[in-house]
């Protein structure tokens, strides 16, 4: 599933990589170097392998660093390129926060619907208790009521043997 921060990583990466157009205050390796960087991170934001592009995101501003430290770079394409690492930082950082809160959201409606089960199991076996009870509750009351029709017979037929006698 494609994140919706995807857009705007990848804005904010081509911003950086419009960035390290060779110029003359831009060398061509240090061009090459850190567009390759802006690349990587760029596909592990599309791939939401957001840990690998806040890796890459620490190279690349290690890598600036590094290119104005050795004069490739001038002070303000350094600044630039920083300020482009800085958005797309911010989206992934967002990214992270936000897949973290849907794996936490996922863990709890697992947890629910695995609660929900349970809960919908008991209440189905105290029902089929409840059921057996009230079977077993009637058919003592069906044995009483045929005992006492029974005994009742038996007390009508010795009374009709009586009368029936001259």
């Amino acid at each position: 599933m494609r994140s919706p921060m995807i857009p705007a990583i990848a804005l904010a990466a081509v911003l950086a990589l419009a960035g390290c157009a060779p110029t003359s205050d831009f060398s061509a390796d240090a061009a090459a170097s850190l567009g390759a960087r802006v690349l990587a991170i760029t596909e592990a934001a599309q791939a939401a392998d957001y840990p690998a592009a806040s890796a890459r995101i620490d190279e690349l501003r290690a890598a600036a660093d590094d290119a104005l430290a050795r004069g490739e770079i001038t002070s303000e394409r350094h600044a630039s390129i920083l300020s482009s690492v800085a958005l797309v930082e911010a989206d992934v950082d967002g990214a992270i926060t936000a897949a973290e809160a849907a794996r936490i959201a996922a863990e709890q409606a697992a947890e629910t619907a695995k609660q929900a089960a349970a809960d919908a199991e008991e209440a189905a076996e105290d029902a089929a208790q409840k059921a057996k009870e009230d079977a077993k509750d009637a058919a003592d009351e069906a044995k009483k009521i045929a005992e006492q029709a029974a005994e009742d017979a038996k007390k009508a037929a010795e009374d009709a043997k009586d009368n029936a006698k001259p």
